[in-house]
């Protein structure tokens, strides 16, 4: 029961991870067409703080697909796994949330990369389109501050989903035992089944067949 809600808790949270990568990914491929308009590609280039994010957007999207329709198929080494790839997309989205650090402000022209956006569509004769640039690079910033949490904690979920596959298994089938051997043993169970045959052949039912056999 235990294992069966923590699995449909990691679903509920792949959703909304897959949800957010998928949006993640359109905000930043549009903001960095933003910067290649300014001057149509020639000697721009995309700031990290949209590559990075878009990057592990794309990663997420690949993996979420897969960890929804497969979750609950998942052994325990693919469980491991799974935990081990959600470590990665927490720390790609913890870089990418020290790349936009300057970003989480209210007030749009206290963010470092509106202010790059804004200026230099204004520097390039371009419409700045402040307000809708203003809200798409705080979505930005919102989205993968989300996306930081929401990876640490699937990734904590499946590890405990992974010791819960275990442990049930393990009491169901039960662990092997091989009895461990050596010389020394060997030696002493020779010893005593020999001292044990000794004494069947001077036992007082075997001492008359003995002497017959003599005879």
């Amino acid at each position: 029961m235990v294992a069966t809600a923590t699995k449909a808790s990691i679903w509920a949270i792949r959703f909304f991870q897959w949800s957010f990568a998928v949006v993640l990914m359109g905000v930043t491929a549009y903001l960095i067409h933003e910067f290649r308009e300014i001057d149509e590609g020639l000697s721009s280039h995309s700031p990290r703080e949209l590559v990075v994010p878009l990057v592990f957007s794309v990663l997420a999207i690949i993996f979420t697909s897969f960890a929804i329709i497969g979750l609950f198929f998942l052994n325990h080494m693919m469980q491991i796994a799974s935990a081990i790839l959600d470590f990665i997309l927490f720390v790609g989205y913890l870089a990418s949330a020290g790349l936009n650090r300057y970003n989480y402000h209210v007030r749009g022209h206290k963010n470092e990369l509106w202010n790059k956006i804004v200026g230099g569509r204004v520097a390039a004769g371009l419409s700045p389109r402040r307000l809708r640039n203003d809200g798409l690079v705080r979505l930005l910033a919102a989205l993968v501050a989300i996306q930081l949490i929401l990876f640490f904690f699937t990734m904590l979920l499946q590890v405990l989903a992974a010791k819960k596959y275990r442990d049930t298994h393990t009491s169901t089938t039960g662990p092997v035992v091989r009895e461990k051997t050596s010389p020394f043993n060997r030696f002493s169970r020779n010893s005593a089944s020999t001292a044990g045959n000794q004494d069947d052949a001077y036992a007082p039912g075997n001492t008359a067949t003995t002497a017959r056999s003599a005879v």
